[in-house]
């Protein structure tokens, strides 16, 4: 939501490195700094900052090339620099100014822009992060025309008008004071005839550390959202036979905030980690498609409960002899009781122990025949004679 009303997005995050976690400095060509030497150049001397059709910047320095970035981590290198900086709940950027602050102004030496590609006459939402250590701090954000991008005015007191009907067409105006403790802040933006998204730090102030984080940039739909999903079931669990072929349902049920019910599809993300050679319960996570006229903003994720089912409740995991007795040793998958047979090859002989197993649980039973057995079968029922194992055949050694 944004002022009350739902949007919904159809882009991933335009900004690379938003959160600035990436330390090394590689995922920074979006960045630049200026190269007017004065940040309050008279009108008409001032170097207009561009970026041609190649890609290549003119009277502007990558800020990864410009020697002002401390890279490889959380270093205070001197005063009129940027480096990373991080806490306990985010990374971000930090620009330090010395005492001639004056100089980050629009495309000065040390101001700080950001441009990205946008496309004309279509609607972005905007959001960042800033931090000042004391003071003010001014930044202003929009969709530039890259022709047209050109101060009328710049005088004495640093004040600007952009040409380019789509500049600036965003919540606050052309200009966001930050300051103080971390804030957040959005805008939807409306590009107009604007090619690229501008971020520019352009205004310190007394500040001396502005700290910027969590830069994202959405392309919106066309339309705002008018029905919102207000509810999405996950499917019931599922039981696939030990060794069957698994098969998840392609939809999930949903309402609306009209009242329709919907059949949404969903991607198992992980349906992978189901083995059905291995009787256990596994649980998979799927992601819901929601439409692009519908709302929904809460986690799009369900999870299926997929239970693989032994072909008979409990395993015999060994059999083996000691000084005559007989030890076996059961897992059990579900709850059960029934009784242990162990009988001679013959039958001649039948030990029985009646068990009551609970799921997960492993017992070792010991029974002694009369006489030495050559063979022994193992068998687990129920009273009623219903198999609950595969029968083992034990051949005893000879003593």
């Amino acid at each position: 939501y944004y002022e009350g009303q739902p949007y919904r997005v159809k882009s991933g995050n335009l900004f690379k490195n938003g959160d600035f976690s990436d330390y090394s400095g590689q995922n920074m060509d979006q960045w630049y700094t200026g190269v007017n030497t004065s940040g309050h150049p008279v009108t008409g001397s001032y170097q207009i900052p561009r970026l041609k059709n190649d890609g290549k910047c003119e009277n502007l320095v990558p800020l990864a090339e410009s020697g002002l970035l401390t890279t490889g981590g959380q270093e205070i290198d001197r005063p009129d620099t940027f480096y990373y900086g991080k806490d306990n709940s985010r990374t971000y950027l930090v620009e330090h100014m010395a005492e001639n602050w004056q100089n980050c102004a629009w495309n000065g030496s040390k101001s700080l822009l950001a441009y990205v590609p946008i496309k004309p006459n279509t609607k972005y939402i905007f959001s960042f992060s800033a931090y000042t250590l004391r003071g003010m701090a001014s930044v202003r954000y929009g969709a530039i025309n890259m022709d047209s991008y050109v101060p009328e005015v710049y005088d004495e007191n640093g004040s600007l008008q952009f040409s380019g009907s789509g500049y600036m067409d965003c919540t606050n105006g052309n200009i966001q004071n930050v300051g103080g403790g971390w804030t957040d802040y959005c805008s939807v933006i409306d590009s107009g005839d604007g090619d690229y998204f501008l971020f520019n730090a352009y205004w310190l102030q007394m500040a001396e550390y502005l700290c910027i984080g969590g830069f994202e940039l959405y392309e919106l739909a066309d339309e705002p959202a008018s029905v919102t999903v207000t509810d999405i079931t996950g499917p019931a669990a599922i039981t696939v036979g030990q060794g069957g072929v698994l098969s998840l349902p392609d939809t999930v049920a949903a309402r609306t905030s009209d009242g329709e019910s919907l059949d949404l599809e969903v991607e198992w993300l992980n349906a992978d980690i189901v083995d059905t050679s291995l009787p256990q319960v596994y649980t998979v996570t799927g992601r819901v498609n929601i439409p692009d006229n519908i709302y929904y903003n809460a986690d799009a994720s369900v999870r299926l409960r997929v239970v693989v089912k032994a072909l008979h409740p409990v395993k015999i995991t060994s059999v083996s002899s000691e000084n005559g007795a007989v030890a076996v040793e059961l897992a059990a998958y579900e709850p059960v009781a029934g009784v242990l047979y162990i009988s001679a090859d013959n039958a001649a002989q039948v030990k029985s122990r009646e068990l009551r197993l609970t799921v997960g649980e492993s017992v070792r039973v010991e029974l002694s025949p009369d006489k030495p057995w050559a063979a022994a079968n193992v068998m687990f029922w129920t009273k009623d004679l219903e198999p609950l194992t595969e029968k083992a055949v034990y051949n005893i050694p000879a003593a």
